[in-house]
């Protein structure tokens, strides 16, 4: 669904279904992270619309209605964000379909509800809806 290349040349891969795929380049060879439901430090699920390397390494992997998947190569472990239940649209909103980082480090995120600025360490984020009708705001790809 999505491809980046991280800083030692690996292709990362936002997969429908196989969850994150790191192909090495030199290598030739794969390694698959997929979600484990025993596993709180795993990927959230194996259905991702997105991915993001941010400047410090760090990968952002937004999924189908779920939320976004955090992976640090440096813990090798996932962390889990999900916009609450609460939220009468969360379930729209927790639709990444891309995702992008600004100046000021910020994650952006498009949704089929609008987009969410977030802070990447706190994960305090605002929600922001350009349009007055569900097509206005579905954002489908965002560039700077």
């Amino acid at each position: 669904m999505d491809m980046a290349q991280d800083s030692e040349g690996n292709i990362l891969l936002a997969s429908k279904g196989a969850g994150l795929i790191v192909f090495n380049v030199n290598k030739g060879k794969s390694i698959s992270y997929l979600h484990d439901s025993d596993d709180p430090e795993s990927i959230l699920t194996n259905e991702n619309s997105s991915i993001l390397i941010d400047r410090t390494n760090i990968i952002f992997l937004g999924s189908y209605g779920r939320g976004v998947s955090k992976y640090s190569p440096y813990s090798s472990k996932f962390r889990v964000f999900s916009i609450p239940e609460s939220d009468s649209t969360s379930g729209e909103t927790n639709a990444f379909t891309d995702a992008i980082e600004d100046g000021k480090g910020n994650l952006i995120t498009g949704t089929y509800n609008g987009f969410l600025v977030f802070d990447k360490e706190t994960w305090a984020y605002r929600h922001y809806l350009p349009g007055t009708s569900y097509e206005d705001n579905k954002i489908l790809t965002l560039k700077l």
